[in-house]
């Protein structure tokens, strides 16, 4: 876990070259995982956001692959595309870019997708998604 400054001390994940994956918590750093941020209320949540992307990482087809489809993503995003938002209906895993995948891991650890606010509701809107996708019960 890194708290490296960023512009808009942004959070994010990248690979290191000495193998490892960094999870930089942005501005706030280690706060923000335990104090929870106004994008990411839940103590915990940003922190699994960016594991998310480490978990992407490690599953990717290449490392390059990966990085390209992430630029990608935060490129949308610089130029106004909503690439986090999901909506409301459950989501199809395969369709959802990085970090719509991400969201909706965040979410349902939140309690944000589930009809009692739940956190990792067992029948929130995307448990089974994220569990299958994940490939273990959570």
């Amino acid at each position: 876990l890194t708290t490296i400054s960023v512009q808009g001390g942004r959070a994010f994940a990248f690979p290191g070259a000495d193998g490892r994956t960094y999870l930089n918590l942005g501005h706030r750093g280690f706060n923000a995982a335990l104090d929870g941020t106004r994008s990411y209320p839940a103590i915990g949540q940003i922190l699994v956001h960016e594991l998310v992307h480490a978990w992407q990482m490690a599953h990717s087809k290449s490392l390059a692959a990966f990085l390209s489809h992430a630029a990608d993503v935060q490129i949308r995003n610089e130029l106004g595309e909503r690439v986090y938002d999901i909506g409301s209906a459950p989501v199809v895993w395969a369709d959802c870019n990085l970090e719509q995948q991400a969201t909706a891991v965040d979410r349902w650890y939140a309690g944000k997708r589930s009809p009692t606010c739940r956190q990792m509701d067992p029948e929130g809107t995307d448990a089974t998604t994220i569990t299958n996708a994940l490939g273990r019960n959570l």
